[in-house]
């Protein structure tokens, strides 16, 4: 066993063995005891990381609304003829606007709401809409369209013993709340013949003046509520009639669309917050009001001579072709589909970014010089935004093999496939581009700042994590977000104490080997390879969240268990190689003396996974009583 004690900053400060680890946490409960001078109240857990003794009457009541298709520059527009009075008072006074909010990659419906509610990136939901898959050699369009393999949200709330609710957020359907269950309940409804916002939040007023939702009946408001709205997403994209609004032409047309439905939702918005606080519960409450990515125009702006009435896509083929042997490329978009013989590249797109693939080709250095010369022959060309390389891709949170080079067009240019003519305007987000990208957020109420716009860069995945801290729990298990601290009043950042297990301080199973690797930290890993290969720490120490280094060719999915009993399976995205070790955060809440085992899930029997080490991180708040140092194993 290997202890590290480390500052808030994560830089280490005592590297030491086992004989002294029992010394140095009785020093830490003294310094702890003596510094506490608050009586702040601290959340209690049992030993699977259920919250036990919680103020779930008096807590905060966070209310998550997603506003599908909300591009930061309809802010401004809708502003600037004083439309949006509700949200101009939250942006000014009432609370936080963050003025450089950024979806992920790629910047599709289902792939971003389901990174919203887990706190993470596609990486880790394993949810990335459509790619080329080279192994297999065909097209993979995920199914369902909301699949994750993350814990979310409303999950994690419901481990903690929270009740939640969701009103159209289907990225939790079924996943932390189901229909007729009154403390995780999930609501759709018909109303007003299209169930646009207006209609949801009248329901959501309605359950928060009689706490009824059909025959439905709460015993209390639900700790965690989700709303969820597309009129602007509908709307946006202009594909024909949406909400009631018939399809618009031009791309002021389209603008002003925009603008007329957020003062309806606006109007709606002050509806719901007065109908809180006249439910005298507005004081107690936390709002996060977002959206999942922004929204491009393409095609048509202003008259029939408009050059991006026409897809680029065959000038963009023409112009890689000509690079000579070996990029002859096929754009394909259809499930399974594989490509012609003879292709080299693999082209896949939902009509704005291309994302391309090297059919075969998996020697980096080959990839990285047809990415150069790709990138060389299109950097002129006036319909080109942005160009994309697989380092930059890892750093957004997509998973390794997505594509070796994603090419995005300026808007209004566009990479359908159809050959037909855009004669109306549209509008689209899988894109790199700004307006797909940037994107609307603000939160306001109980323990967050008044009157600030935050001008450091979020991300999507940065918001459930930050919701969580409201929540008094732990934030869902696989998220990797960072909780805002920044503009929140009476939640510091914590310092953090980490306990290091090496793979030989673990049990493990018969189906499993220990090796030597070089880069493992203490000099071995263990391979779990075997079906149903177990790897257990008989007794740990404390801890708010694990970090475990591993290695894994393909993905893999262990069973986590606590104390014998099962909490859930989590999900390790192939790292780039067996020998490629990098960290997955586990974030659950232990006592000191718990066991932990993880046992590779049969669904995933042929992927080896191997170990190399665990980090136990206790979250400590100076001042705070109640707070037990963490000890020994």
């Amino acid at each position: 066993m290997r202890l590290s004690i480390s500052n808030w900053n994560g830089e280490s400060k005592i590297d030491k063995r086992q004989w002294i680890i029992t010394f140095l946490w009785v020093i830490c409960a003294m310094f702890i005891v003596s510094t506490a001078n608050t009586q702040a109240a601290v959340p209690e857990y049992d030993s699977l990381g259920v919250l036990t003794a919680s103020p779930s009457d008096a807590g905060n009541i966070v209310v998550y609304i997603n506003w599908d298709g909300f591009a930061n520059y309809y802010v401004d527009l809708a502003e600037a003829q004083g439309r949006i009075p509700t949200l101009s008072w939250i942006k000014n006074e009432a609370g936080v606007y963050f003025s450089q909010a950024y979806t992920a990659i790629p910047s599709i419906t289902g792939p971003m709401q389901v990174a919203m509610v887990s706190g993470t990136t596609p990486r880790y939901t394993d949810n990335h809409f459509r790619y080329f898959h080279k192994d297999l050699n065909r097209v993979i369009q995920e199914q369902p369209t909301a699949k994750n393999e993350a814990e979310t949200l409303a999950e994690a709330a419901v481990r903690q013993n929270l009740d939640v609710l969701a009103v159209h957020q289907f990225a939790l359907q079924n996943r932390g709340t189901v229909v007729g269950d009154p403390t995780k309940a999930y609501i759709s409804l018909p109303a007003n013949g299209h169930s646009d916002a207006e209609a949801r939040f009248d329901e959501a007023i309605r359950i928060i003046k009689t706490l009824r939702s059909g025959e439905l009946t709460f015993s209390r408001l639900p700790r965690f509520i989700a709303l969820y709205m597309d009129d602007l997403d509908g709307i946006g994209h202009n594909m024909g009639k949406a909400y009631g609004l018939p399809q618009v032409t031009t791309e002021e047309e389209r603008k002003q669309a925009i603008v007329d439905r957020l003062e309806i939702m606006d109007r709606k918005l002050g509806e719901f917050i007065q109908a809180c606080q006249e439910a005298g519960i507005y004081e107690r409450m936390s709002f996060v009001l977002t959206t999942d990515h922004g929204m491009a125009p393409l095609g048509f702006q202003r008259s029939m001579a408009d050059d991006s009435r026409s897809s680029k896509l065959r000038d963009l083929i023409a112009a890689i072709e000509a690079l000579g042997p070996g990029y002859k490329c096929e754009a394909m978009n259809n499930h399974f589909q594989e490509p012609s013989v003879g292709t080299d590249i693999a082209m896949v797109t939902a009509g704005l970014q291309v994302q391309l693939s090297y059919i075969g080709e998996f020697n980096p250095d080959v990839i990285n010089a047809k990415n150069n010369a790709i990138a060389n022959a299109l950097k002129d060309l006036v319909y080109i935004d942005g160009i994309m390389f697989p380092d930059e891709m890892i750093s957004r949170g997509i998973k390794y093999g997505f594509a070796d080079l994603i090419i995005s067009p300026k808007p209004p240019y566009h990479f359908r496939m159809s050959i037909g003519e855009l004669l109306s305007v549209r509008g689209q987000h899988d894109s790199l581009a700004e307006e797909a990208q940037h994107i609307a957020a603000f939160m306001w109420g109980k323990d967050i700042r008044k009157g600030y716009t935050h001008k450091e860069r979020v991300h999507i995945y940065d918001f459930a994590p930050t919701m969580a801290k409201l929540l008094g729990i732990n934030a869902p298990l696989d998220a990797t977000g960072r909780p805002l601290y920044e503009i929140l009043y009476n939640i510091a950042p914590p310092r953090q104490y980490e306990i290091k297990l090496e793979d030989e301080d673990a049990v493990v199973s018969q189906t499993t080997k220990r090796y030597w690797h070089e880069d493992a930290s203490g000099g071995t890993a263990t391979s779990l390879y075997g079906n149903l290969a177990s790897f257990e720490y008989i007794s740990v120490p404390m801890a708010n969240q694990i970090k475990l280094k591993y290695a894994a060719v393909d993905n893999s999915r262990l069973l986590l268990f606590v104390n014998d009993q099962f909490i859930r399976p989590v999900f390790f995205p192939a790292s780039g190689g067996s020998t490629k070790f990098e960290e997955k955060a586990v974030n659950l809440t232990l006592h000191n003396g718990d066991k932990v085992k993880f046992v590779k899930d049969a669904v995933y029997d042929g992927a080896d996974i191997s170990i190399d080490y665990v980090v136990f991180i206790h979250d400590y708040y100076v001042g705070l009583e109640n707070q037990t140092p963490l000890l020994s194993p």
